[in-house]
């Protein structure tokens, strides 16, 4: 959003960088009153964002996608520049894109409820390919390689390698193979198999665990960011102090429309309603 409104600074120069912060911190502003509870603010930014980011991905699959891909293909000379795009302009047209242009079509025919059966062919195309797709990697990049991993050495191998080196494979092989008897329930968890079945409790709370918390020190990372920006360019006296002008107008809004809620109290039951 920043970057967007930044560029401001070539069309009306500084005058359009500091609207573009002042645009920013406005709307970080409001994003952040969600912290409070759902209220106006809140909602006119996130309208906002979704409707920038449908109009930037709608132009950019336009521009990126359809307009090169599927129509370059079909009418290269229509679409290219002969100049600036002489490879391009001059391959020969190749007109079996006009099916996955028909398939893309298709999907847009579901707003059309007499025609919306077409979308099914298209979607069935697209599920299969992309379970064809999909599967094949997905068990490569999280099963097989996940699966090798464990294969580590346990034993000294004569390379010098420290202990904490097998220590952590061990931790590995104990750590997998008691979670591995934890979801095996054809034996009851008593004796052997319960205690090795709490390891893998365990085990899986820590994984668990270490993932939520690189997921929490993530957002946060995005919140200090976020925070910087506001305090630095948007306290900024260059920029007649958008944070703290802005923020300022925010809560008293916000007192505003409080007062004014609470004035008009609980709605009245029509008469007549049970």
């Amino acid at each position: 959003m920043l970057n967007f409104f930044s560029n401001w600074v070539d069309v009306i120069g500084v005058p359009g960088e500091i609207i573009g912060y002042w645009i920013a911190v406005g709307l970080t502003l409001c994003m952040l009153s969600f912290l409070y509870k759902d209220n106006p603010f809140f909602k006119l930014a996130e309208h906002l964002y979704l409707g920038i980011s449908n109009g930037y991905w709608l132009v950019y699959v336009w521009q990126a996608v359809i307009k090169p891909e599927l129509l370059g293909r079909i009418i290269p000379t229509y679409i290219f520049d002969p100049l600036e795009q002489t490879e391009l302009y001059n391959q020969d047209a190749n007109y079996l894109f006009i099916l996955p242009g028909l398939l893309g079509l298709f999907l847009l025919l579901r707003l059309i409820p007499a025609l919306g059966w077409l979308s099914r062919w298209s979607l069935a195309f697209y599920i299969g390919w992309g379970a064809g797709v999909a599967i094949p990697t997905y068990m490569a990049n999280y099963i097989l390689r996940q699966a090798t991993a464990t294969f580590t050495p346990l034993f000294g191998m004569g390379n010098g390698e420290p202990y904490s080196f097998y220590i952590n494979n061990w931790l590995i092989f104990v750590g997998v193979l008691s979670a591995l008897v934890y979801f095996f329930f054809s034996v009851e968890h008593k004796g052997v198999v319960g205690h090795v079945s709490k390891v893998g409790i365990w085990t899986l709370m820590l994984a668990f665990g270490a993932s939520f918390g690189s997921t929490v020190m993530a957002r946060v990372s995005l919140f200090i960011g976020r925070a910087r920006f506001l305090i630095e360019d948007g306290g900024s006296g260059t920029l007649y102090y958008p944070f703290y002008i802005q923020l300022a107008l925010i809560i008293i809004m916000a007192v505003i429309l409080y007062f004014v809620g609470r004035g008009k109290g609980p709605a009245k039951p029509e008469e007549g309603s049970a």
